[in-house]
C-alpha cells in the first residue's frame, strides 16, 4: 500500500497482544502496537508516564472518537532490535497496568482497532488518492475523506472540560473522527503531548468548513488544518503526531486530571444529572467549562460547589449582556449567603438555584421563543 522508511504499513503480523512490523533492511529492527480500552484517564495516564521515562515506550496515543465518547482507546508503540526485547517491555507495562480497568485487546479484536483508523475495511480493491489537502480512500462504491487538524491548547481558558467539550461540539455539527493525544518523552526527560483531529467524512456529504465552525464556536483559533499526503498517511495508522507543537504535560495536567476530592465529584454528579435531563427533553446543552454550562444558545448556567464570588462576578460581567444566568451553588449555605448579598439582588436576568432546585427546574423555561434585553 505505502511504503515510510524500512516498513510496509500493512505488511504487519498479529500476535495475540501485539501487532508486529519488522523493518525490510538488514538491521531487522523491530517495532509493535499494543492496543487496550478504558474509561479512565487516571492512574492509567500516571502509570504510562512512567514507562515512558524509562524508555520502555516510545510514545503512546489516546483514541476519542466523536461517537464512543465515553471509551478512551490507549496505543502502545514498542521499538526494539529483537523480537524478545519487545515482549519483555510490553510484559512490564502489561503487568503495570493490571490492578486499573483496562481491557487489552487480542487477535481479532486488536486487528480491528487497530485498521479502524482506515474507513473501509475488508475491500480488496481499496485505493489511496489525493485530493487537495486531504486523504481519499475509494473502492467501488464509496469514498471516504480524511482531514487532518492541530488543536491549539494555548488559547483555551478552561482546560479541565475541552475533551468532553470538544466531542460534544462535534456530535451537534454533526461530524465524526478522532481526537488523537500523541504523548512522549522530550531530551531533558519531560513528559510532552500535542492534540489533533482526524475527520472523517463521505465524498458525497455536504461541504462543511470545521475549522472556521470549530473556531467560531470557542471564539479562539482552536483548530488548524494540516496537509497530509497519502505517503504520510501511516502517521494516521499509527496514531503518531501530524506537527511537532507538544506542550508540557504538566502545564495541563487538568486536560486529563479532574480534582480528587468531595466536592468535585458532588459537581460532577450534578451537571452529569442535569445534562442528562436537559437531553432527555431534547434541550440544547453544551459545557463550556466543569462550571458553565451553555443552553439553547441563550441561557447560561453557573454550577459551583462553593460560593466563589470574584469568579461570578466575573461570569456576570462577561456574559449578563448575551444570556440568561441561571446560578447553583451546591452547598446550601454558601447559595443561601449569595441570595442575602444586596447588591446581587437588584441584578436583572439571573436567578439562584441551590442543587435540588436545579434538578427540580421546570425545562420549559428553556423552550420559550421570547428574547430578553
Amino acid at each position: 500500500m505505502v511504503k515510510k522508511g524500512k516498513y510496509q504499513l500493512l505488511s504487519y503480523i498479529i500476535d495475540e497482544y501485539l501487532v508486529f512490523y519488522k523493518s525490510l533492511n538488514k538491521n531487522e529492527k523491530v517495532i509493535a502496537f499494543a492496543m487496550f480500552e478504558t474509561y479512565l484517564f487516571n492512574p492509567v495516564i500516571s502509570i504510562l508516564n512512567k514507562f515512558l521515562k524509562q524508555k520502555y515506550l516510545q510514545y503512546y496515543s489516546i483514541q476519542v472518537g466523536t461517537v464512543e465518547k465515553e471509551k478512551k482507546v490507549f496505543l502502545l508503540n514498542f521499538e526494539g532490535m529483537k523480537k524478545q526485547n519487545i515482549l519483555l517491555f510490553f510484559n512490564s507495562v502489561y503487568q503495570g497496568l493490571k490492578e486499573t480497568k483496562t481491557i487489552f485487546l487480542k487477535n481479532v479484536f486488536l486487528e480491528k482497532e487497530f485498521l479502524k483508523m482506515i474507513p473501509i475495511n475488508g475491500e480488496s480493491n481499496l485505493t489511496l488518492s489525493q485530493y487537495c489537502d486531504s486523504v481519499v480512500f475509494n473502492t467501488t462504491n464509496e469514498s471516504f475523506v480524511l482531514d487532518f487538524y492541530s488543536v491549539n491548547l494555548n488559547h483555551l481558558d478552561e482546560n479541565d472540560s475541552f475533551i468532553y467539550n470538544f466531542v460534544k461540539i462535534s456530535n451537534n455539527f454533526k461530524r465524526k473522527g478522532y481526537l488523537i493525544i500523541n504523548f512522549i518523552v522530550d531530551n531533558i526527560n519531560e513528559i510532552k503531548f500535542c492534540i489533533q483531529f482526524i475527520e472523517i467524512y463521505s465524498k458525497r456529504e455536504e461541504i462543511f468548513n470545521t475549522e472556521q465552525n470549530f473556531n467560531k464556536f470557542f471564539n479562539k483559533i482552536i483548530l488548524k488544518r494540516h496537509p497530509i499526503k497519502v505517503k504520510e498517511i501511516y502517521t494516521h495508522l499509527w496514531r503518531k503526531n501530524i506537527t511537532e507543537n507538544y506542550v508540557s504535560f504538566k502545564s495541563y495536567k487538568t486536560l486529563f486530571f479532574a480534582e480528587n476530592h468531595y466536592d468535585s465529584q458532588k459537581l460532577h454528579n450534578i451537571t452529569k444529572k442535569f445534562e442528562q435531563k436537559l437531553e432527555r427533553n431534547q434541550i440544547e446543552n453544551i459545557r463550556l467549562s466543569k462550571n458553565l454550562l451553555l443552553i439553547e444558545q441563550s441561557f447560561l448556567c453557573v454550577i459551583l460547589p462553593k460560593l466563589k464570588s470574584v469568579y461570578i462576578q466575573a461570569v456576570i460581567k462577561h456574559y449578563i449582556s448575551e444570556y440568561f444566568i441561571y446560578i447553583s451553588i451546591l452547598d446550601n449555605e454558601d447559595c443561601k449567603k449569595l441570595l442575602n448579598i444586596e447588591e446581587f439582588k437588584s441584578l436583572k436576568n439571573i436567578q439562584v438555584l441551590n442543587s435540588k432546585e436545579l434538578l427540580n427546574l421546570d425545562l420549559n423555561v428553556f423552550k420559550t421563543e421570547l428574547k430578553y434585553a
